[in-house]
């Protein structure tokens, strides 16, 4: 039994170590690290040694020491022939109400109840792994619906090379194919609460912006408040901030001024980390005119190529931003990292589910 065991850990450490490799490989691919390298602590090697020796162990021991406690003779007497009365095991009425294989099935369960439970929790758990695995799926497949329908709905984005004058949205409007252009504001910060502080961009929307919305837990678009900050979830547990709490804010841009800014609410956000206050209130803190840094545009997307083109020959604009092709870009990327680590925990989850049947 070591022997066989010694060889599964070999051979598993050796699946292992590959898996884990192809997995740093992805994380890498996903996001963008130079490079990645995998390594595998010692602790790790010794606890899997250390669990799969144990069980095998014990379970050939508990055999073992069942067979040893025997006499000779008792135990070279073959084995008593099964009670198939139905006394003791189920109840002539409800027999009566059931067909044969139920019974049969029903008879070996009251029989053997350990056997019966210990393979019905193998099961289950073979089916949880798997259920687990599912459940990346289905949630980043949610994530990237609520990010793209619902928070996110501009067709594209378009970032100035510094801010201008908000006649630059009137010229973007006045563009051939382009239904709604929106503004917004972005000023590189520094968000202090106490002795906790993240670099961070606060964007200034519209008080009601119709295409980069936050929402809340609802997936209810939030107004802008017209004094205070409005903080991602995600953000406010990074800093330890909740509403009311008065943030320091350091201006990385220009004059660098120094703000303090109440947290007036709590945005949820799937993806990244955001700060979000009304673009008037963020451009007199900064005791600037109307700027803005960049549009959420709504375009007709027969006329996307031109507008795209138009967009790149605008010596004011530094990038432009293509929602679908973002979008496209992370499904590709999900589909290949995630659905590998799928395939590997339902083969994993079937193998677990084979082995408790047939034993």
């Amino acid at each position: 039994v070591l022997a066989i065991t010694l060889l599964g850990v070999l051979v598993g450490s050796g699946v292992g170590m590959w898996l884990g490799r192809l997995m740093a490989v992805l994380y890498q691919e996903f996001y963008k690290f130079p490079f990645l390298i995998f390594s595998l602590g010692l602790d790790t090697l010794a606890l899997a040694f250390t669990i799969s020796v144990s069980v095998a162990v014990l379970g050939t021991f508990t055999a073992v020491r069942r067979a040893a406690v025997l006499s000779p003779a008792e135990s070279m007497r073959p084995a008593a022939p099964a009670n198939y009365r139905q006394a003791g095991v189920m109840p002539r009425w409800f027999s009566d109400r059931i067909d044969q294989p139920t019974r049969m099935i029903l008879r070996r369960i009251a029989r053997q109840p350990m056997r019966a439970l210990l393979t019905s929790v193998g099961l289950a758990l073979a089916t949880a792994i798997l259920i687990t695995a599912r459940f990346n799926w289905d949630s980043m497949v949610y994530m990237m619906d609520v990010n793209f329908n619902v928070a996110e709905r501009q067709d594209l984005t378009v970032t100035f090379v510094e801010p201008q004058s908000d006649k630059a949205i009137f010229e973007l409007r006045r563009m051939d194919g382009v239904f709604y252009a929106e503004p917004f504001r972005s000023v590189a910060v520094r968000l202090r609460n106490g002795h906790l502080q993240r670099r961070q961009s606060l964007t200034g929307l519209l008080e009601r912006p119709r295409l980069s919305r936050p929402i809340n837990a609802d997936l209810a678009s939030l107004a802008m408040p017209q004094s205070g900050v409005l903080l991602s979830k995600a953000l406010a547990d990074l800093i330890q901030a909740d509403v009311g709490d008065v943030l320091q804010v350091d201006v990385l841009e220009d004059r660098k001024p120094r703000l303090d800014l109440t947290v007036a609410g709590i945005a949820e956000t799937f993806i990244g980390t955001s700060a979000y206050l009304e673009i008037g209130a963020l451009n007199r803190s900064l005791k600037e005119g109307p700027r803005v840094s960049g549009a959420f545009l709504m375009i007709d997307t027969a006329k996307q190529d031109a507008i795209y083109e138009r967009l790149k020959d605008m010596p004011m604009v530094s990038a432009v931003g293509i929602i679908d092709a973002a979008q496209k870009s992370f499904n590709d990327t999900m589909d290949q990292g995630i659905g590998t680590f799928i395939a590997i925990i339902s083969t994993f989850a079937g193998l677990i589910a084979v082995g408790v049947v047939y034993n």
